[in-house]
Order: C-alpha cells, then structure tokens, then sequence
C-alpha cells in the first residue's frame, strides 16, 4: 500500500475514534477451509517411547563408592598436608614483607633458622613441623 494511502487511512481511523461510537456490522463468518486430501488424521505412535534417564531421589540416602587401597598400604585417616616450603615463604613470609628481601640475602643454615625463629617471635605463624621445612627451603634456595 502507498505511504499517502496509509496516512489517509490513519486519519480516517482517528476521525472515526473521535466521534464517538459507530454502528458496525459484525464481520462476515469465514468458513473452515477443507482438509488438505493428501492430509491424513494423526494417530498414535507405534514405538514405544525411549526412556529418559533421571537423577536419584533426594530422599534416598546413597552411599559413597568405596576406594581400594594397593595391597600392603592401610587406609589413612585424613592428615593435614604439608606444603612446601615455597608456598610457605609465600603464604607467611611475604604477608609483613616483600619476597625480594628473601630472595636477595644469602644465608647459611643456622642463620635462616635463627632469622625464621626471630619472623616467628614477631608474629609469623608457623608450627615446628612448617618451620623446619621452610628453613630447609630457604638454605636450599638462598643458602650460601
């Protein structure tokens, strides 16, 4: 439809709405239209349909699969594993100062011990067991 025709229309819709209500005739039926003859009526499949797997009941209490230990090594009860001492230097150390300071020094054994034990009296949080492979890291890495 040309754009003049459509403007024409839409006034003549709003001249319409505006004065007020018109008689108006119900519009004409409109007849079904015929079913295609290549159409055939739907009829129930003859396959059964295919199940569809579903999550257990929530009510149900399920047990965790059991684990085999290799012969010879009895189950563990948990422990807590230990990190390495890089991730201790990482995690304790560097929380009051820069790794750099670590890094640049060069220190034997029983210094990085005494230094570690010095960090621990200002506050570095580390049990025996962490301390003894931290200061085994650090103579290792920045030992002399």
């Amino acid at each position: 439809m040309p754009k003049s025709r459509l403007v024409a229309l839409a006034i003549a819709m709003g001249l319409v709405a505006c004065s007020g209500p018109v008689a108006t005739q119900p519009p004409p039926a409109v007849e079904p239209s015929p079913v295609p003859p290549t159409a055939t009526p739907w009829t129930e499949p003859t396959e059964a349909p295919t199940a569809v797997p579903t999550a257990p009941p929530t009510d149900v209490p399920t047990e965790a699969p059991a684990t085999e230990e290799p012969p010879g090594v009895e189950p563990t009860k948990e422990q807590p594993t230990m990190t390495g001492g890089e991730t201790l230097l990482e995690e304790r150390c560097t929380v009051c100062h820069g790794a750099d300071r670590v890094t640049r020094a060069r220190k034997t054994r029983e210094a990085w011990e005494q230094t570690v034990r010095r960090m621990i009296g200002l506050g570095a949080e580390l049990d025996e067991q962490e301390t003894t492979v931290l200061v085994d890291y650090l103579a290792e890495i920045y030992g002399q």
